[in-house]
């Protein structure tokens, strides 16, 4: 059945037309035909063309693709990955039902019941398997075991006798042992809370064992005894390098997306600190001794760790940020007389500066997703021939050497296959929509074979880390779209790849990869109503149900944005469904049904809520 919102009208003239050379009305039938007595020739003229016209992108591709990176940037980023005001009005609208008792009681508990023996384990575990997420942040890794002796001698003081300096190093001990329990396998952490006999968790552990969602709960507890560490130190009153090193290590887990607002704030005042404390003059001088020459290496590292954490925080509502002041790889040339402290290719050959020089490639092709604005071919082929560059760097990293190079091997990698990806899905949108979906689906099959080799070699954990989870996200929700449109049987298969991929063991119980799984079950339901309704209208491309439901997600968060300003002091909850639009109201009512009735099943506000 098809639904005529308006009356049928031919955008073209009927084949019987073409045929006899004749002018045609281009009605439905035509009156030629009419007169003839040939409307059923006609009517299968038209039949023909809608099908071709709505079981295909053809005309409407590129529509779509553009659609896409808008839809990515407000419905991924802001809503998603909790970037936008949406995570910030769930946490004011939830502050009177958040027991924060609760939580210090629970932290307070961690410190009483942790024992000397599980701290060193889970120490000596981070150090074995871990060091590619936090070495670069520290100038001296061995410090920490003599810190957390003295850490057990000071619980034996009084507390007031403890100085902030003390309360810093707790807090950054207490983030490696946070970033240890979110990563470890979840049998090889109950494995070492049963040897070292931990009195609050020995009920539990013996009587259905550790759970994917106690472990999650137990790595919230030890971020919040961290960051209860750096209040206890008070610590806005005394800048210390210590605050970033703790913020950097808590950001490799899931605690900017748990907590945006909390971890947006922790970031800003880090990237006041490091603009005191000048972390950015590390270039080397001829008359710099040995000592200044390490400390400005150290300081190095943990500003491009700065940097690269700003940027993957940074989204419509966080306007602060310092990762701009690191000049991009496709321009060095220009800068190296504007900006002589961060020139990102005289750095030294280390990890940090490798990682963000991947990072910038990235920032690089992203704002053409932010602006859904063309890219020039050079800008793409410059972008490309770096990412080769450093392709073949990380190839000659030795995986055989230690499980921190493994690490650090498989975050590069796949870091740049996204840049990739991206790089070909900006090349697909707007210079080849006939062939550039393959070199697209390569690039989604690499990440998919990083993610399954990870799981293989036992290194799965490593699939948590939160800008996997973010690009799993963005690839998901780009094949599961093109589903609705898309007839290739490779789309159909990657989308249901990458589904299962957020199933699997690690990421199963990840609050952002469920979400993001619901969403894609929810762009897939669209293909029903993609192939069931056809709307006869005026030659406008993009007039469909399907088209008007993506756009008023995209509004539902846009409007959300625009209520919570903050020059706005009320915060009202935005209803889940749009108000009625100019564009909406010209519509039908049979139109704005079909609209409706697929917002009330399948409510976009409910899967980001």
């Amino acid at each position: 059945m098809i639904p005529r919102f308006k009356p049928a009208k031919s955008k073209g003239p009927c084949s019987v037309c073409v045929k006899r050379k004749v002018k045609c009305d281009r009605a439905v039938p035509c009156s030629n035909c009419v007169k003839r007595g040939e409307e059923d020739k006609c009517i299968a003229s038209y039949k023909l063309e809608l099908n071709n016209a709505g079981n295909s992108l053809n005309t409407n591709k590129q529509e779509f693709l553009i659609l896409w990176h808008a839809y990515s940037v407000w419905i991924i980023d802001n809503g998603l990955l909790g970037k936008g005001c949406q995570s910030w009005t769930r946490k004011l609208q939830n502050r009177q039902q958040w027991d924060w008792r609760s939580q210090n009681e629970r932290a307070d508990l961690w410190l009483e019941q942790m024992n000397m023996e599980l701290s060193f384990k889970l120490l000596d575990y981070s150090v074995e398997n871990l060091g590619g997420l936090y070495f670069g942040v520290l100038s001296d890794v061995g410090e920490l075991y003599i810190e957390l002796e003295e850490y057990w001698g000071r619980t034996k003081i009084a507390r007031n006798d403890i100085t902030p300096e003390n309360y810093l190093w707790n807090a950054l001990l207490w983030s490696i042992l946070t970033l240890t329990v979110y990563y470890i396998p979840l049998k090889a952490l109950e494995t070492l809370m049963l040897e070292t006999h931990l009195a609050c968790m020995q009920a539990e552990l013996q009587e259905s064992g550790l759970t994917e969602q106690a472990r999650a709960n137990i790595a919230a507890d030890f971020a919040n005894v961290s960051l209860q560490m750096l209040t206890r130190a008070n610590f806005m009153a005394f800048p210390d390098v210590k605050i970033i090193q703790t913020y950097l290590i808590l950001a490799s887990t899931s605690f900017p997306t748990d907590d945006p607002p909390l971890a947006n704030s922790l970031l800003t005042h880090c990237l006041h600190l490091a603009k005191y404390w000048q972390l950015d003059l590390f270039k080397i001088s001829v008359a710099d001794t040995t000592d200044v020459r390490l400390t400005k290496l150290s300081c190095e590292k943990i500003w491009y760790r700065l940097c690269v954490h700003d940027y993957w925080q940074s989204g419509i509502d966080k306007p602060l940020s310092v990762h701009e002041t690191n000049n991009s790889l496709l321009n060095h040339a220009a800068f190296l007389m504007d900006r002589p402290n961060v020139d990102v290719y005289q750095s030294e050959e280390t990890f940090e500066a490798l990682l963000w020089k991947v990072t910038s490639l990235d920032r690089d092709v992203r704002k053409y997703f932010d602006t859904q604005t063309k890219p020039p071919l050079k800008t793409l082929d410059a972008v490309q021939r770096q990412v080769d560059i450093f392709l073949h760097k990380a190839q000659a990293l030795d995986a055989k050497v230690s499980a921190s190079t493994r690490c650090e091997k498989f975050i590069v990698s796949f870091l740049l296959n996204v840049v990739n990806w991206k790089i070909s899905n900006l090349a697909y949108t707007y210079y080849d929509q006939e062939s550039g979906h393959v070199k697209l689906y390569q690039f989604s099959t690499m990440m998919i074979a990083l993610i399954v080799h990870n799981i293989k070699v036992g290194m799965g954990f490593l699939n948590k880390l939160p800008f996997v989870v973010s690009a799993i996200s963005k690839v998901l929700t780009f094949h599961s779209l093109c589903f609705v449109f898309d007839s290739s049987s490779v789309n159909e298969q990657l989308a249901l790849d990458l589904t299962e991929i957020c199933d699997s063991e690690d990421l199963k119980k990840n609050d952002i990869s469920k979400r993001a799984s619901v969403l894609a079950e929810r762009l897939r339901e669209l293909r029903k109503l993609w192939r069931n309704v056809r709307v006869v209208d005026d030659g406008e491309g993009l007039n469909h149900p399907v088209y008007t439901i993506l756009r008023n997600d995209m509004g539902m968060l846009q409007e959300s944005s625009r209520r919570q300003s903050r020059l706005l002091l009320k915060w009202d909850k935005v209803d889940s469904r749009m108000p009625e639009n100019e564009e909406n109201e010209s519509q039908s009512r049979d139109f704005m049904k079909f609209v409706r009735d697929f917002e009330d099943r399948f409510s976009l506000f409910e899967i980001l809520d």
